[in-house]
């Protein structure tokens, strides 16, 4: 006890008490600032994570316009009406001639594919898309439009000609066809993601004619001329829209 009382001593329990006073706080700041630096780097991770997934959702949302965009440029072609003064240049004339024309390559597919039992690749024509918007990149997306051939699509309905009385039907095909309408739009430029939407129409009723045919033989008028044409425009109708792809 008459230690206790030594001036000497109670200086240096003093001086001990402030030492591990200062060890523990300076334990209690080194282990926040541990503490600081893991939660902020947990905070710059999630961040930069958060960054990453908001620039892919704001190009896929980009990507959907685009395509919308585009699928609707196509569709107001498709169902020009036939009195349009545009309708020569539209695609609800392209299209039913296109297919008119390959035709016979159709067939030969419909027979290859019966005799040796192969599958029967789609009819593809692709199109180019001008003046949707100043600030696409052509090179951004692809358009294709796909005739899916089966046995019955598309179908050809021949007819006549009938002569009754010297007057003279015109020979006529009609045509019935179901056409998808593809567009692929790439999210990034090296072109490593894309979304693909797919639009599906169907025309009924068209008819080509040769009523226009100068080359009909008089003394035959039975003879089918060789000029024809889409006399009658069929009627389209976009019957599905999905997104069928992403990657």
């Amino acid at each position: 006890m008459p230690a206790l009382k030594s001036k000497s001593g109670a200086s240096l329990i003093f001086v001990l008490g402030i030492m591990l006073m200062l060890f523990a706080i300076g334990g209690a700041v080194i282990s926040g600032t541990t503490a600081s630096v893991d939660i902020g780097s947990s905070v710059m991770g999630a961040a930069s994570t958060n960054f990453a997934s908001n620039v892919r959702q704001s190009q896929y949302n980009r990507a959907v316009l685009l395509s919308e965009s585009i699928h609707r440029t196509i569709r107001q072609s498709i169902k020009t009406p036939s009195t349009n003064s545009n309708f020569n240049n539209s695609l609800a004339n392209h299209i039913p001639d296109a297919i008119f024309k390959s035709m016979s390559t159709m067939e030969a597919q419909r027979a290859a594919a019966v005799t040796a039992s192969s599958v029967v690749q789609d009819f593809i024509m692709n199109i180019d898309i001008t003046g949707l918007s100043t600030t696409v990149d052509a090179s951004s997306f692809n358009v294709r439009i796909i005739f899916p051939v089966s046995v019955n699509n598309p179908s050809f309905a021949p007819d006549g000609p009938r002569v009754d009385a010297g007057i003279r039907d015109p020979y006529t095909i009609t045509i019935n066809t179901e056409i998808v309408v593809e567009v692929e739009v790439f999210l990034d430029a090296l072109q490593t993601r894309a979304i693909t939407t797919q639009a599906t129409y169907q025309l009924s009723e068209g008819v080509f004619s040769d009523i226009d045919s100068t080359d009909i033989n008089p003394a035959d008028p039975a003879s089918i001329g060789t000029t024809i044409k889409y006399d009658k425009p069929g009627k389209w109708e976009l019957v599905s829209y999905e997104i069928i792809e992403t990657h």
